[in-house]
């Protein structure tokens, strides 16, 4: 490479003594000279202000490990980069791919954040040409980072790690509720989170703040998070401006470090105000969740229809709330109970058990710009204008959300059945998808009022559907709208139940709290997205054959 090098060199000369901008090549005495690239008095240091931080946020993976076929123990392997081409170009900030993949979210991942003024001393350092003291080009990253914090490394931010039921301490129900009360307003819910430390989810825990990492997972006493609470982190005690927590609060908070500093969430990103909400919901009682869910119902309403009075009715399994006349509330109330047992033996469950646990809310609009206003506001979306009943569920909460007819009251048995059914059948266990719930709730309308109109509606739409379906499982991976994606999925919901054996054995897993999908895997010997795509490549694109 030298004799190329020097040929540009003397090209480089010649254009800029014709005054033209040429990018700077002068940095690449580095890797021909023993002393070259010594930086400049001035200058960004990489032995002070880059080799920490890239320790300190890179250095789990990239420096104690070679993750991605990617390693920078040091500063030459740094230079070296990966298989697929240099990191780091001399002189060239802005081109450099280390700060590409910084500015673009995609690294560090693992929790850690470089901040906007570390990544700007990367992206100075580089254009300054990617300086570094010879002595230094050889040494390793965390010795030169240990050096620069007077001998002790920096803290690296601690990576994901899920709860695996070992632990006393629950970070969703004991840990999130001691944060939530005490640190909203300044690290949750602020519009700058102060040191920049957002505990909103769980991977801005990990990241830590401009302090950095605070966990030390299996230290607790190291953990920058349990000296601050303690008054031992310097700067002021935390909570700022608030009493301290009690000397058993943060024992919890440190003995939950101690077991590993785990997550029983669902993702990193995942709020930790809703994790402790499903925490909550999933430990309560029947009766508690039932009561807190008449409250939810209260917030809704109010959030969608502020101003517009309501009813409410309570029947064993079920709230109904609406501002429809009196009789038709009546009469959903009375029709739900009624149908709640034929739903309860198709999917094969237990008839001396409540319908779900804490009762499902069934909201009943009196027109189409109410029901309308409740989608927007409540669930943040438009709803088709084509739909005329909904569901939804989660572990904290679970309604039907219904269109009252403007004439023939009866007509609404078809929408209950439907509701009732994608309701019921995801809430019986875990992590049932979406499309297999409201597939099986058009499923429920076939099987348990035959002569809703609609069905022959669903058979006429169903060959369109089809043929604009790009992939065989594109219902079950959400690349359709909900509705359609319903109607195709009630297919192979229809094969599944044909199986008497199997559909009997996965709802017994459900009701057992198995995962869905190690279930049908269990029983089918696929995944539900090879199943269908088997079926299509063997010639049959409707799912609904058999029926």
């Amino acid at each position: 490479a030298k004799p190329i090098y020097d040929k540009l060199k003397t090209v480089h000369a010649r254009l800029t003594l014709e005054e033209m901008e040429v990018p700077n090549i002068g940095a690449l005495d580095l890797l021909f000279s023993a002393d070259g690239g010594t930086p400049a008095e001035g200058t960004v240091s990489f032995e002070t202000q880059i080799a920490p931080m890239l320790v300190g946020k890179c250095g789990r993976c990239h420096v104690s490990a070679a993750r991605g076929g990617f390693q920078m123990a040091t500063f030459e392997e740094l230079m070296r980069g990966t298989a697929g081409g240099r990191v780091v170009l001399p002189g060239n900030g802005e081109g450099s791919r280390i700060v590409q993949v910084i500015e673009e979210g995609d690294m560090p991942r693992g929790g850690a954040r470089v901040s906007d003024e570390e990544l700007t001393a990367l992206r100075t350092w580089i254009s300054e040409g990617a300086q570094v003291a010879p002595e230094s080009r050889q040494a390793n990253l965390s010795v030169l980072a240990a050096a620069a914090n007077g001998g002790e490394a920096p803290a690296e931010a601690p990576m994901l790690q899920f709860a695996d039921g070992m632990g006393t301490v629950s970070f969703s129900l004991d840990v999130a509720p001691i944060i939530i009360d005490n640190c909203t307003g300044c690290h949750l819910d602020a519009r700058n989170a102060q040191g920049r430390l957002n505990l909103e989810t769980f991977a801005g825990w990990l990241r830590g703040g401009d302090s950095g990492a605070i966990l030390a997972p299996g230290a607790p006493d190291d953990s920058l998070l349990v000296q601050k609470l303690r008054g031992t982190g310097g700067g002021d005690r935390m909570p700022r401006n608030r009493a301290p927590l009690g000397d058993d609060q943060i024992a919890l908070i440190a003995k939950w470090i101690e077991e590993g500093a785990k997550f029983d969430g669902l993702s990193g990103d995942q709020d930790i105000r809703e994790a402790y909400g499903r925490a909550k919901a999933a430990k309560a009682t029947h009766e508690e969740l039932s009561a807190e869910r008449i409250e939810l119902a209260d917030t809704k309403w109010d959030l969608g229809l502020p101003n517009v009075r309501h009813e409410k009715i309570e029947t064993e399994n079920f709230l109904i709330v609406g501002n429809a006349d009196h009789e038709t509330l009546e009469y959903v109330a009375e029709r739900a109970e009624q149908l709640a047992p034929g739903i309860v033996r198709l999917f094969r469950g237990q008839s001396r058990e409540p319908f779900v646990k804490g009762r499902m809310t069934i909201y009943v609009f009196r027109g189409r710009y109410d029901y309308s206003e409740f989608g927007k506001m409540v669930e943040r979306r438009q709803l088709p204008v084509e739909w005329t009943s909904h569901s939804q569920y989660d572990v904290i909460d679970q309604y039907a959300a219904i269109l009252a007819p403007r004439e023939n009251v009866e007509s609404l048995e078809g929408p209950l059945v439907q509701q009732l059914s994608a309701g019921y059948l995801a809430a019986a266990g875990k992590n049932v998808p979406q499309w297999l719930s409201n597939g099986a709730g058009i499923w429920a309308v076939t099987k348990l009022v035959r002569d809703d109109p609609r069905i022959k509606e669903w058979e006429a739409a169903l060959p369109d559907t089809l043929a604009s379906m790009a992939k065989p499982d594109d219902f079950i991976t959400g690349a359709m709208p909900e509705d359609r994606a319903a109607l195709v999925a009630s297919g192979m919901v229809n094969q599944m139940a044909n199986d008497s054996r199997r559909w009997g054995q996965l709802m017994a897993a459900l009701r057992r709290g198995d995962d869905f999908q190690a279930a049908f895997q269990a029983l089918w010997g696929a995944t539900p997205s090879e199943i269908v795509t088997g079926n299509w490549n063997q010639g049959s694109a409707n799912p609904r054959r058999g029926r």
